[in-house]
């Protein structure tokens, strides 16, 4: 077998994975490792084959199962052509190495059929002559290998999708992880940005295939180079059996998959996402509904558990104990209700349960959730619920009815010295409200019309009554902190992020009832929250450097989180000396990665790639700058004039010009008023002009009239005035196009990215 390829035995490791590119001209036939990419989510792509057994001639297994591949991993090989690393442009594959990967690969699709093309010599953008592949996090992708409907994928915007980003187990879904996600995280490449992780797959077609992870987990573990290991779990635990149906596809017996997730934690390859295998099947198997029902705090409506056995036996008792049970768990834990408010959780109860819902675990959506409002009703719908063919469930839930306005989703993001004793405050608060449901629907189809609501429109729905929103918002907060500390009982590590859903109603003027109703994984559905998805890979990145060792305490203090921003500017003392200003709280809903400021300019770069300024003297709230919407922004700095630099991924470089008029406000020594209209102007009208260059640009600095920029290589070019000889050209001549300051040493990159 060939270095790099797994063979099922161990592989040492190198705990210092941050090998630099190599320095130098590489000359032909040098043996280098070379850094392999390539998509799994498109059939024809050529994938590195690991394992497990194969037949002769393709990669298929011998009697079905998974098959292990890697799209992204570091390889040996053969230079074709002599190569000098200053002179590669990532945006120029021309200029490229080429390499020849060593002859003992094998490279197939994702369905198994060889690709031999890609054993013939390819372009490739990172080549190094390291002895050992330069990785620090191998990362496991476990999805789905067959056939599934494009719905998964071909999401029609509306008020219930998942956004742009298509659902957890589509190829569309997983694609936007590596280049939004893996691609984009500082501390997954080193300061050059060369690749420092790797990404493998195991793909199944069935609940058999994934029976047949567990009993291979360390072989899996072998073939990850890293020292670290960390999984992707895109598939979804349900109760079902196997149905063959595209429609149905993603969905494994639930046995199957925690089995495997179990077997590949316990072989060091840990699971942060969607969680660790005790807490996701904890939270998707609904059954913490019932036994968190009796928790005074946490502020849910009575439920208990039914099993299948119970409504096989004797289906009326099953009922009648059912409803004594709610009756007994609400009686014990009543909610708090003063004089003047409605009954708690709902009117139609205040004698004794008659209504409420018969709800599936390992299910999602509300198609299979059901109503019932009577004993007699209850019994039916137990019957209905138990009784599905295919369905291989042991229990149902059964829970009392709750009235409520509408829902309330709450986003959180624990920071990473939580648990700690300050409150986590939301990152994103979401509503949506539910129409009528339609009872005469079978089971396993929606029967309700599903709408998302703004804060105006939740306002409206109440009268403008904002202390009592304000209520709703501050008592599902206070709650959120229960309900996230008891997740750390099934799992010891803080969750990276999870959604929580409550139930809210006015109850009053000025007054709002929150109740709990659910748990929602990471990975569900974001109403369309564009940040979202990325903010949550990054998290969960984050999360596994953390637990895993390799984030360094510089790194953590700078992490991009969509977390509070503080924002002030100084006052100018000699008017008001005894003034000093208070910062300004924010509290982005997206996820940044930079952020700069001159004067009381501010720029604003997310993990998205969009840049947004704020005047923080004048502006309530950053605005985006519509012409470097398609730019892929990494990072910008300003100066007092009102002109922005802008260092874009690829390592292009704009000049975002502000209007005449703050130029010559600027020109006349009026900084103040060029600031005060530098955010607004520029984000609406300001003039875009691409710098060219030859090299890769990845910093950028503005002085007062002059800008620096540093290279990839190392290079430091400068432009702008010069006559106090700012500029290091040994004259006091301006420039108006970046110079290169040959007799300045080549700078070092700074060690981190951040």
């Amino acid at each position: 077998m060939p270095e790099g390829v797994s063979n099922g035995t161990k592989r040492p490791h190198s705990e210092s994975p941050s090998a630099p590119p190599a320095a130098g001209p590489m000359q032909k036939g040098q043996q280098v490792l070379f850094y392999f990419e390539s998509d799994a989510g498109d059939p024809k792509a050529p994938l590195l084959f690991c394992g497990p057994s194969r037949s002769k001639g393709n990669g298929k297994q011998q009697g079905g199962g998974f098959m292990f591949v890697a799209s992204h991993t570091w390889l040996y090989g053969t230079l074709e052509q002599a190569v000098d690393p200053a002179k590669v442009n990532s945006e120029q594959k021309e200029t490229w190495p080429l390499v020849l990967p060593k002859g003992e690969y094998n490279f197939v699709t994702r369905k198994g059929t060889p690709v031999p093309s890609a054993t013939m010599p390819q372009r490739v953008r990172w080549v190094c002559d390291a002895k050992t592949p330069p990785c620090k996090l191998s990362l496991l992708f476990v999805r789905w290998g067959g056939e599934y409907s494009k719905w998964m994928d071909e999401q029609e915007a509306n008020d219930g999708d998942w956004g742009k980003y298509g659902s957890p187990p589509s190829d569309e879904y997983m694609g936007h992880v590596v280049e939004k996600g893996f691609k984009k995280h500082p501390s997954l490449h080193s300061p050059e940005g060369m690749p420092q992780w790797e990404l493998h797959h195991v793909l199944v077609a069935s609940s058999k295939d994934a029976l047949q992870i567990a009993p291979q987990a360390h072989m899996i573990r072998a073939g990850m180079k890293g020292p670290r290991r960390a999984a992707f779990w895109m598939l979804w635990p349900a109760e079902w059996e196997d149905f063959g149906d595209p429609d149905y596809a993603c969905y494994v017996e639930r046995h199957a998959m925690f089995a495997a997730m179990r077997a590949c934690e316990a072989a060091a390859i840990r699971s942060i996402f969607p969680h660790p295998a005790d807490q996701y099947e904890l939270i998707t198997s609904k059954s913490w509904m019932a036994t968190l029902s009796l928790h005074p705090g946490v502020q849910l409506p009575a439920a208990t558990v039914v099993s299948k056995g119970a409504v096989k036996v004797n289906v009326e008792a099953a009922a009648e104990n059912a409803l004594r049970a709610l009756h007994h768990i609400r009686r014990l834990n009543p909610f708090p209700v003063e004089d003047g408010d409605p009954p708690a959780p709902s009117a139609v109860n205040k004698d004794g349960v008659v209504k409420g819902v018969v709800k599936l675990g390992w299910s999602w959506e509300n198609r299979f959730v059901v109503t019932f409002t009577s004993p007699k009703h209850l019994q039916a719908r137990l019957k209905e619920m138990m009784n599905q063919q295919g369905c291989l469930a042991t229990y149902c839930v059964v829970q009392e009815w709750v009235d409520f306005d509408f829902e309330m989703r709450q986003y959180y993001l624990p920071p990473p010295t939580w648990p700690a004793e300050h409150p986590i405050q939301p990152t994103m608060i979401q509503c949506n409200a539910w129409g009528p449901s339609d009872d005469s629907k079978n089971v396993g189809v929606s029967r309700a019309s599903f709408s998302k609501l703004t804060e105006a429109m939740v306002l409206d729905k109440w009268d403008g009554d904002k202390e009592a929103w304000e209520m709703a918002k501050e008592k599902a907060t206070s709650i959120a902190q229960i309900l996230l500390a008891w997740l750390l009982s099934a799992e010891h590590q803080p969750i990276p992020s999870m959604r929580l859903d409550f139930m809210v109603k006015r109850i009053g003027p000025g007054k709002a009832r929150v109740i709990f109703g659910e748990y929602c994984e990471q990975g569900a559905c974001v109403l369309g929250w564009l940040e979202g998805p990325p903010t949550i890979w990054r998290a969960c990145v984050d999360a596994a450097l953390r637990c895993l060792g390799f984030v360094e305490l510089a790194e953590r203090s700078m992490e991009a989180r969509a977390g509070p921003v503080l924002i002030w500017s100084l006052p100018d003392l000699r008017d008001s000396p005894d003034e000093l200003p208070a910062p300004t709280l924010a509290r982005p809903s997206v996820s940044l990665k930079s952020v700069s400021c001159s004067g009381s300019l501010v720029t604003f770069a997310t993990t998205e790639g969009q840049l947004y300024l704020l005047d923080a003297a004048g502006d309530d709230a950053p605005r985006l700058v519509e012409a470097l919407r398609s730019k892929d922004v990494a990072s910008a700095a300003c100066s007092p004039s009102g002109m922005v630099l802008v260092v874009t991924s690829a390592g292009s470089i704009y000049k975002l010009n502000s209007p005449a008029g703050v130029q010559e406000k600027a020109a006349q020594g009026n900084e103040k008023a060029a600031a005060l209209m530098a955010a607004s102007m520029l984000a609406a009208f300001g003039r875009l002009e691409q710098l060219p260059l030859p090299v890769q640009i990845t910093r950028a600095a503005c002085g007062r009239e002059h800008s620096l920029l540093l290279s990839l290589q190392g290079l430091v070019f400068s432009f702008g005035e010069g006559r106090r000889g700012q500029l290091g050209l040994g004259n006091v001549q301006s420039a108006s196009t970046p110079t290169c300051l040959e007799d300045l040493f080549t700078v070092k990159q700074p060690a981190s990215r951040a």
